[in-house]
């Protein structure tokens, strides 16, 4: 479950540590640069996510796909779930192929670009998988192939995109503060 109106649901009708029991995976944000060139939010009726300011104000839906404002930036959410989990330790791979646990259709990301080792108590890694343009994790480029731990807020960069991961408690207390702006 990819859509962010369906966190924001979830976020609605759960306080924050059964939402944490919902969603026991961390989250991956990935920040969209360009936020005025995305097409204009569809409108519904009734909907949360009706009127053209939205995408300037809180959260936003376009046409194809959802949107977060979190600290005067725009975020597409990304589940760090693995397609088949394997046990104790979970390794979810981010690229630009659909085989990828993670798609992001970036020309800078490569058909592989990097993995994440999730392991239990919310150690993580970083893996660059050999790509192009390589992996920095606080500004500082990641040797291929090395597994390179993170904690949940260190700035990476794929390729040319930067993105963050943050706990599911930390997604909660970002789309709480947003429904309160509503």
């Amino acid at each position: 479950m990819s859509d962010l109106s369906n966190y924001v649901n979830a976020v609605r009708q759960n306080k924050r540590d059964a939402f944490m029991e919902l969603y026991p995976f961390p989250f991956l944000l990935l920040k969209l640069e360009e936020p005025k060139r995305m097409a204009a939010p569809e409108s519904s009726p009734g909907s949360d996510w009706s009127g053209s300011t939205q995408i300037t104000v809180n959260m936003a839906k376009t046409s194809s796909f959802a949107v977060l404002r979190h600290n005067a930036s725009l975020y597409r959410i990304y589940p760090v779930v693995s397609r088949e989990p394997q046990g104790e330790q979970q390794t979810v791979t981010l690229g630009r192929l659909a085989s990828n646990d993670i798609v992001i259709a970036e020309a800078s990301i490569s058909k592989v670009h990097a993995s994440f080792a999730l392991e239990p108590g919310n150690d993580a890694t970083i893996t660059d998988l050999g790509s192009r343009n390589g992996t920095t994790v606080n500004g500082r480029r990641i040797p291929p192939h090395t597994p390179f731990p993170i904690a949940f807020g260190d700035p990476i960069v794929v390729g040319g995109v930067a993105v963050m991961l943050i706990g599911a408690g930390a997604l909660w207390e970002i789309i709480a503060a947003q429904i309160k702006g509503f």
